[in-house]
């Protein structure tokens, strides 16, 4: 059987105007314009053919029948907020909510969450991919894999992965075995850049070479195309090792010269300090940092 029940919008705006006696804060409440909730009221007041506010003094007086919707309303909007709760604290006993931003995710985490769900089939992780700074408490996340220079006021951090930064590229792409900045013709021509970024001028400088050479070379415009170009053989590139851990520990890259560039930046793994990990983020978390341990201990050996 069909149900004849009013508007649920139009519902939803009137128990919040029976609670205030104002539509500006039912408005307010409800992220809407004053005008919308006076809208949900009138066409709730037609549909039901009822008058259900009287207006005294600037503020909204329920009507009898008015007062009989609203304390069926609110009993009902209380229910069914008390049972999302319930819910979500139930799914949230599996969860762990984890923001980072992509090249970590995709180059990095890829690389354990996998055998972290094999190991933990117990842990639901939730993944959320952003360049943006997400407050952790308000939004939700046990914690965040983030790229800084760290500490940050109000944040427990963890540095996990060095910032360093290396050139890179395939191990047949070079024509000798000469170290790379004794190769000044592959200097000149073959350099891939990361768009948005300079840092070959700089590496070249620190290796007492022309930084003007680095204004050759095709631009990318993300890390994981230029990790994917230098694989394939299209030249030499200046990336942050972390992200290309996989392809140094398969052989897909070598390492051609021991001059690095180290950032005043690394990534590191950062908390609410006014909150406690639960036992499954807690699980994570001791997880992802023995990784990177091991991670690093990889890469010193490349």
């Amino acid at each position: 059987m069909r149900r004849r029940l009013p508007s649920l919008k139009a519902i939803r705006a009137f128990e919040a105007v029976g609670r205030h006696s104002s539509c500006s804060q039912a408005a307010e409440e409800l992220s809407v314009s004053q005008s919308a909730v006076s809208h949900q009221i009138r066409l709730l007041e037609q549909e039901l053919g009822l008058k259900l506010f009287d207006r005294k003094n600037r503020r909204l007086i329920l009507t009898p029948s008015g007062r009989d919707l609203q304390a069926v309303a609110t009993v009902c909007f209380d229910r069914l907020e008390e049972v999302a709760r319930e819910i979500r604290v139930k799914e949230d006993r599996h969860s762990v909510n984890v923001s980072l931003s992509y090249p970590i995710g995709v180059a990095w985490l890829s690389r354990h969450i996998g055998a972290f769900g094999r190991s933990h089939p117990e842990v639901h992780v939730n993944l959320n991919f952003s360049w943006s700074l997400v407050d952790l408490e308000q939004d939700g996340y046990e914690f965040a894999i983030r790229w800084g220079r760290g500490p940050w006021p109000g944040l427990d951090a963890t540095p996990m992965l060095p910032g360093q930064m290396v050139p890179l590229c395939a191990p047949s792409y070079l024509p000798s075995d000469d170290p790379l900045e004794d190769q000044g013709d592959v200097l000149r021509e073959s350099l891939l850049h990361l768009e948005g970024y300079r840092d070959w001028a700089r590496w070249l400088e620190t290796a007492g070479l022309e930084p003007a050479w680095a204004q050759h070379g095709a631009l990318l415009g993300d890390a994981m195309n230029l990790i994917r170009a230098a694989t394939q053989g299209d030249g030499v590139i200046l990336m942050w090792l972390p992200l290309a851990v996989n392809e140094l520990e398969s052989g897909s890259l070598i390492i051609p010269s021991r001059i690095a560039i180290d950032l005043d930046c690394s990534y590191w793994l950062v908390r609410a300090s006014q909150r406690e990990l639960g036992p499954l983020a807690q699980t994570l978390s001791d997880y992802l940092q023995d990784a990177a341990a091991k991670d690093c201990a990889v890469l010193e050996s490349c």
